[in-house]
């Protein structure tokens, strides 16, 4: 009783502040962000599925690989990447993959191929999204390095599937080494 007599609220409430700071730093680290734009070749790859941030994050690739397959060969120009993404530990898979051929140089590109996959039956009953090709949708290099092997981008596309609603990937961004 006798410590209640004595107690400053302006006290307590500055002892308070740093565990209040600290809840707040550990709900901000749940929140996913999108990787910055660089043309570093920190293999990064994210984007946003249908305003929703979405980043690769699975023990293994459905084209083969890792979570981010870059590839890009220097003979002809052409580049591939893939991405896969595990819904929850529940061994359900998502997978974006583009591709563009005649890369050479950084500006904007046509797609050879952009896919979404999602083997999540709630979402769609066909997994398989691919690109939209009345929309004009353009794969855009930033950063080109074949001494290095970077290649850094940025894509936003939309992809169709006749038994469902479209599936509108933008603010994409890459930063990859090959």
């Amino acid at each position: 009783m006798k410590y209640l007599k004595n107690w400053n609220p302006i006290l307590l409430f500055i002892l308070l502040i740093p565990l209040l700071a600290s809840q707040c730093e550990k709900e901000n680290e749940m929140i996913p962000e999108l990787p910055p734009i660089t043309t570093e070749g920190k293999n990064t790859f994210g984007c946003r599925v249908n305003g929703e941030i979405w980043l690769p994050e699975a023990p293994w690739d459905l084209m083969g690989g890792g979570a981010l397959n870059p590839y890009y060969n220097i003979h002809v120009g052409g580049l591939n990447i893939a991405a896969t993404k595990e819904i929850s530990d529940t061994d359900i898979y998502q997978s974006i993959s583009l591709s563009g051929n005649d890369i050479w140089d950084t500006g904007e590109f046509n797609y050879n191929h952009a896919k979404y996959l999602d083997f999540d039956i709630s979402f769609c009953s066909d997994y398989r999204f691919d690109l939209d090709t009345t929309l004009g949708d353009k794969l855009k290099i930033i950063h080109l390095d074949t001494e290095n092997r970077i290649i850094s981008g940025t894509f936003e596309f939309t992809a169709i599937n006749e038994d469902c609603d479209p599936v509108v990937i933008t603010d994409g961004r890459f930063d990859v080494q090959y």
